[in-house]
Order: C-alpha cells, then sequence, then structure tokens
C-alpha cells in the first residue's frame, strides 16, 4: 500500500440518509492504518537485513554514506527507476538508526569522523 493522503468528505463512511457512520469510518481507517505499519514494519526489517548483509560482506569496515546507500540498494534489487525513492528511504532509515560516535545509546550505526557509517552494536 503506497502512502497515500485521503480526503476525509470521500474517505468517511455515510448512511442512507448521508450523514457520516463513525464507526464504520473507523473501521475502514483502522483497516487502512494497520495495512500501512505492516508495510512499515516489512520495509524496515528488509532494509534492516539489507544493510546488516552490507557490513557482513565488508565485516568491520566504516563505508561512506553513498557508498553504502548504492550497497544497500543493490541489496534491495533497486533498478533505475526506482532508485531515486528508494535512496532517499535508505538515507532516513540510516539517518533515524545512527548517531554520532560519541554518543553510546546503542544505536545500530555510528558516523566516523570523516562522515563515514560503521556497524553500532548488534
Amino acid at each position: 500500500m503506497a502512502m497515500e493522503t485521503i480526503t476525509l468528505n470521500t474517505f468517511c463512511h455515510r448512511d442512507k440518509d448521508g450523514f457520516i457512520n463513525l464507526d464504520a469510518t473507523m473501521s475502514k481507517f483502522k483497516a487502512n492504518l494497520k495495512a500501512y505499519i505492516e508495510e512499515k514494519e516489512a520495509e524496515h526489517f528488509a532494509m534492516l537485513g539489507a544493510v546488516d548483509a552490507v557490513f557482513d560482506k565488508y565485516n568491520g569496515a566504516s563505508i561512506s554514506i553513498d557508498a553504502l546507500v548504492g550497497l544497500v540498494a543493490i541489496q534491495l534489487n533497486a533498478t533505475p527507476t526506482s532508485y531515486k525513492s528508494i535512496a532517499m528511504r535508505i538515507r532516513g532509515f540510516i539517518k533515524i538508526n545512527s548517531q554520532m560516535v560519541n554518543e553510546s545509546n546503542g544505536s545500530m550505526f555510528t558516523w566516523g569522523s570523516h562522515g563515514e557509517i560503521m556497524r553500532g552494536p548488534k
């Protein structure tokens, strides 16, 4: 399910008199939200697996962010048409799951002093 913008006026479930049925609308929203959450969780674990595969292949290496994004995109079977979108999501994933080296908060990735990335504690 691709992220989409909903318009409440058309999303709401209406009864035969044209009034919004709150319970039916909430059920519809809950089903859509559940599918969205499942999609995002699947994407997270796919991205995590791809990043792990890259770090496993280059064990102990620090990798520049651009190289890491490219290598992870290959793991995720990016195509020339999907690369830009996938690369943006990979960068976001890395940013969310990383911190500077001198912060010890259990992040997945750490940043080196020259902008390279290393795997954090597993």
